[in-house]
């Protein structure tokens, strides 16, 4: 369920920045999408599934990175 509306919120502010130029929404997304991301990880590695822990890590750096350059921006 919040990978649908992580989902949502990011097309939302992709409108957003096309038709205004605000980051806002883009910053909510990165911080909604980083939670779930944690959330999955906490969860590979309490099934001891390390492989796919490593896998959801890099995914947590990219989004870690986006949310960097929003801030920045």
């Amino acid at each position: 369920m919040a990978e649908v509306l992580i989902a949502t919120l990011a097309l939302f502010a992709l409108y957003k920045i096309y038709s205004s130029g605000t980051l806002d929404f883009a910053k909510y997304t990165f911080i909604g999408s980083s939670l779930v991301f944690i959330i999955l990880l906490i969860g590979l590695r309490i099934i001891r599934d390390y492989e796919g822990a490593s896998r959801i890590a890099i995914y947590f750096g990219v989004t870690s990175l986006g949310l960097l350059w929003v801030s920045l921006a």
